[in-house]
């Protein structure tokens, strides 16, 4: 068996939506890893778990690679509608959903997985990104072709481009996490809910005028503390914050 907290696993991952194989039970997923992902391919998922993307720290690995065989497809379909056929991109798929475990690429799916959870990356970020990358680099007259997840998994300079374009999406824009498990009115003072306020209090500080950002952590996504911005910030951009709201 895998060495997880039954306590960790959430059935269903309302944050993330409806996708394929998302619903089943902890032991459900357990029964399909174990028969279809070798031993060598889950050594490492334990420790995946306090680097990958926040939103699916509380997933199964095999759920959690159901979810980016969902944002796949539509970073397939996305390609699919700009650089081969827009009329057909709506029905498309780069994989059948229910195919995957009995599939020839099954292990590139839980590997390229892996890989965005090892550098933090949102899949359907880094998907989009790796589609879109490869579009630029098609030579014109060449016949087009949807990539498949094994130009990307060992990939090296793609994951080291992603991680760029990752850090300058963060500077442009507040990322945090969907799921409510890391708002403050669920904090319970867990390792993953200081380090996703920890991530986010570390954007804010990068930002020229900071209490608009912090306001917005505090208000709009509820996901940093009053006494955590009071440790972090000078009080006066804590009172900025707090004074945002009431002169919107």
């Amino acid at each position: 068996m895998l060495t997880y907290e039954t306590t960790r696993m959430t059935p269903r991952a309302v944050w993330l939506g409806n996708f394929y194989g998302g619903n089943l039970g902890f032991l459900n997923y357990e029964v399909l890893t174990i028969g279809h992902i070798p031993h060598k391919d889950l050594k490492c998922e334990p420790d995946l778990m306090a680097s990958k993307w926040f939103d699916y720290r509380r997933l199964h690995p095999m759920q959690a690679t159901y979810y980016f065989i969902k944002c796949y497809n539509n970073a397939y379909r996305e390609f699919y509608r700009k650089a081969v056929d827009a009329d057909r991109a709506p029905f498309v798929r780069g994989i059948k959903d229910h195919d995957f475990l009995t599939g020839k690429e099954k292990l590139t799916f839980w590997r390229l997985r892996q890989n965005c959870d090892r550098v933090g990356l949102p899949y359907d970020f880094f998907l989009r990104f790796a589609m879109h990358r490869h579009m630029r680099l098609i030579v014109c007259g060449k016949k087009i072709y949807a990539p498949r997840p094994a130009m990307f998994v060992k990939n090296e300079d793609l994951f080291a481009d992603a991680m760029i374009a990752w850090e300058d999406a963060r500077k442009a824009s507040l990322r945090v996490a969907t799921d409510p498990y890391y708002q403050v009115s669920n904090y319970t003072g867990s390792g993953d809910q200081e380090a996703h306020e920890a991530f986010v209090i570390e954007q804010i500080k990068e930002r020229p005028i900071k209490h608009y950002a912090l306001h917005s952590a505090m208000y709009f996504y509820d996901v940093v503390r009053i006494e955590e911005a009071l440790r972090c910030f000078d009080v006066r951009v804590v009172d900025s914050a707090i004074k945002e709201g009431s002169s919107a």
